[in-house]
């Protein structure tokens, strides 16, 4: 059932992307997943059951016309060559609710339908944090995300970040120092190491435990926009959201929109050494709207609590 699923998912992906077929972007494409059983009851689906759909009923009609245009067995005879050159390249692959897929992630309402990924998955089950933050930080929020990633490391949280150089790169390492778990999200698919000066992390962090995570097949070429879309699956795998430091503007800024969209705990590092600065406008304007929890070191243990809840237990 979980192979038929995933050739669903994967064949899904593939039929959005014909070009006949518009607005069938992940939500529509879960929705999709979560309503037919494989392409065949959904080439076949009459017009109640699209209607059925709501918001994606649009997309659904679009995708069955050209399912019944091309044919099932094309799509499913691509998906499952895709299948295999994954498994072959050592790749695991999960379609959501198959049972590999992580639990916290598909209760995200813009979870990715398929993720792909190498290494280990499973401690995020157990408990995850998002540890994000400026390409450029100062040292003071180099050491606080340090210091913190060591911590939620040393007490079985997992720490999750992008790869990314600054604070990404910092909470990854942390993390391995201590023989914890850390997992990257990457936004390209993951025969596409970015930046390149972290490639050896990333093999770091497999060879440790851990895992590198992608919602793109190997190959796929993808855009800059990418990065921004990533943001949402790093918040959608962790009970909380930790920015460490940031602007008013960046990347950072889109795992904090997802993660209130996604009802994530968002903590952020309270410390006056740097008010003002840069760097640091983004964390005080969260302070100041009390969108996010101020912490210091004494409340390390409550954020390693939070970060082991189950996600019904605190979503409202």
């Amino acid at each position: 059932m979980a192979m038929d699923k995933k050739l669903f998912a994967v064949a899904l992906g593939m039929v959005a992307e014909h070009p006949e077929t518009e607005q069938l972007g992940p939500v529509h494409r879960v929705t999709t997943i979560r309503t037919f059983k494989n392409l065949h009851t959904l080439c076949e689906a009459p017009d109640e059951v699209i209607d059925g759909m709501g918001r994606a009923a649009t997309a659904g009609r679009f995708a069955r016309a050209t399912l019944q245009k091309v044919g099932v067995e094309v799509f499913e005879a691509a998906a499952a060559r895709l299948i295999e050159t994954h498994l072959e390249a050592g790749i695991s692959i999960a379609a959501i609710d198959d049972g590999e897929y992580p639990d916290v992630l598909a209760l995200a309402p813009d979870a990715p339908p398929v993720i792909y990924w190498r290494g280990n998955l499973e401690p995020i089950s157990i408990a995850s944090a998002a540890v994000v933050g400026t390409r450029e930080p100062t040292e003071i929020g180099r050491s606080i995300a340090e210091r913190l990633s060591v911590h939620l490391a040393s007490n079985g949280v997992a720490v999750i970040s992008g790869l990314a150089l600054g604070i990404d790169t910092v909470a990854h390492e942390a993390a391995l120092r201590l023989g914890g778990y850390t997992a990257a999200v990457m936004a390209q698919p993951l025969d596409q190491v970015y930046p390149s000066s972290n490639r050896q992390l990333s093999f770091d962090i497999v060879e440790s435990g851990g895992a590198l995570i992608a919602e793109h097949p190997i190959g796929k070429v993808t855009d800059r926009y990418e990065f921004a879309r990533r943001d949402r699956i790093q918040s959608g795998l962790s009970r909380i959201v930790i920015p460490i430091q940031t602007g008013e503007e960046g990347g950072t800024q889109n795992t904090i929109e997802a993660a209130k969209k996604q009802q994530r705990q968002i903590w952020a590092p309270r410390t006056d050494n740097e008010g003002g600065h840069e760097k640091w406008k983004g964390i005080e304007a969260l302070l100041s709207a009390g969108t996010a929890r101020g912490f210091t070191s004494a409340d390390y243990e409550e954020m390693v609590t939070a970060a082991k809840a189950q996600f019904s237990l605190w979503q409202s």
